[in-house]
């Protein structure tokens, strides 16, 4: 997303004659990525205060509510293979639940032969998953998304504070808009996670935010368990941690 619409895409080969892999070229923005909220920034990453970011965030929820008007078939992860055969853009998934919930239920049995959750702790993490299955979300077209919306795909001008870009859609999906914002609840904190919202405006904020909170549970049951299966423990680790007070919120919720 660029915000100047004078700029945006340049080029898009997907054959694969010029390059081994599909290229997309994009003019190029002013600005560094934010820094994630559990360090400083180091010299990559812009520079701004407090009130700064959070006014960044807020732009960054209303370009999400553009993004997400619009409605695409199928759900989840957007099928790459479809595209080069056809053109066609949708989901790899025919429902919400395949894309969202069965991987979830999966992870939960690779997380407890791991032993990193306690046995509450697995009760618990059925029970948000076993309410998100019966929870209403798009039934017939997703809402586009970035899929992977977080500080380093945010760039911010840091001399103005300005929001000039939102970059790398590698992850874009197909599903429930709150699913996109269940990244930010996993990754950030609850004041970039209320600023987002206030930019976004949902017409129903309670039910949204009950979505997000159970959201980004399912999300993290299912990285963390990608990552053991890639026998990532140290790095699946830190996602485990992050989880137990989702837990708690969902449940809450």
């Amino acid at each position: 997303l660029v915000m100047d619409a004078t700029e945006g895409v340049l080029a898009l080969d997907a054959t694969r004659n010029a390059f081994p892999g599909p290229v997309l070229v994009m003019t190029c923005v002013s600005g560094l990525p934010m820094a994630p909220v559990w360090r400083p920034p180091n010299t990559s990453e812009a520079t701004i205060d407090h009130e700064q970011q959070l006014n960044v965030w807020t732009e960054v929820g209303r370009w999400l509510r553009v993004l997400h008007s619009v409605r695409l078939p199928g759900f989840g992860r957007l099928d790459e293979a479809a595209y080069l055969v056809d053109g066609t853009v949708r989901g790899r998934h025919g429902s919400w639940r395949d894309a969202a919930v069965v991987p979830a239920v999966a992870a939960i049995t690779e997380i407890e032969g791991y032993g990193l959750l306690r046995p509450d702790e697995l009760k618990s993490a059925r029970q948000v998953v076993a309410a998100a299955n019966v929870t209403s979300g798009p039934e017939k077209r997703g809402a586009l998304m970035h899929g992977d919306v977080g500080a380093k795909h945010v760039i911010v001008d840091s001399n103005s504070g300005q929001l000039p870009a939102i970059i790398d859609f590698g992850d874009c999906e197909a599903g429930d808009p709150a699913w996109e914002l269940a990244n930010l609840s996993l990754w950030e904190d609850d004041d970039r996670l209320e600023a987002t919202l206030a930019g976004y405006e949902p017409p129903d904020r309670h039910a949204f935010e009950r979505r997000i909170r159970a959201y980004a549970v399912l999300d993290g049951l299912r990285l963390a368990a990608a990552r053991l299966r890639a026998g990532r423990l140290d790095a699946a680790d830190p996602v485990i941690r992050w989880l137990r007070p989702r837990l708690v919120a969902a449940l809450d919720g």
